[in-house]
């Protein structure tokens, strides 16, 4: 099996929509059903900037910046396993929090270098994809670190989301084709929206 695909499979639509609903879930017994909103509208924020953003560069390509289509597994990846990492790594001894940011920060880029070493992306779409999700899970941060939950009990959780992502890392959910081709339709009705082309 190739290393990198592997790693890719995590940065699957799949895993992180069940991960995203497990740390809502999480969130609403642990700090109540507002923190959990809170979740649930970050996870959708990064999906409508980064749909929205696909759905343009497919109809208007950056083609001297080699954007094509910014990242989703990245973006994506940014914001639900850095929001992991963030939620296991506020409790705790700081060589602790240290480990976990670490880890958390490896993950992400090595899925990053996965979608370039798959030809998926170029590295300029990965960084798209890494300032989308990195933009959305700073305002969240700021969120969370005001309302950390007490006891939060997070070896459990841990364990929960390790088995969640490895059972579905490879649920074959797709929304790329539908941005490419929403784009094209945009850019036959209206070209005028292509500042570029």
């Amino acid at each position: 099996m190739d290393v990198m695909n592997f790693i890719t499979d995590f940065g699957n639509p799949g895993v992180l929509l069940s991960l995203g609903a497990l740390i809502a879930a999480w969130l609403a017994v642990r700090s109540g059903l507002r923190n959990a909103g809170v979740w649930v509208a970050t996870v959708a924020l990064v999906g409508l900037i980064t749909g929205t953003l696909k759905t343009y560069f497919s109809a208007c390509s950056l083609s001297p910046l080699h954007i094509h289509s910014p990242s989703g597994h990245v973006a994506a990846s940014t914001v639900l396993y850095g929001g992991l990492t963030m939620i296991l790594a506020t409790h705790g001894s700081l060589a602790r929090r240290v480990l976990l940011i670490g880890a958390g920060s490896i993950w992400v880029i090595a899925i990053g270098a996965s979608r370039i070493s798959s030809h998926a992306h170029s590295p300029e779409e990965v960084i798209a994809g890494l300032l989308i999700g990195g933009s959305v899970l700073a305002g969240y941060t700021l969120y969370y670190l005001r309302h950390i939950p007490p006891n939060p009990r997070p070896l459990v959780f841990l364990f929960a989301a390790s088995i969640v992502a490895i059972l579905l890392r490879q649920l074959p959910i797709h929304f790329e084709p539908v941005f490419i081709d929403f784009g094209h339709v945009l850019y036959a009705k209206a070209p005028w929206v292509c500042l570029t082309r």
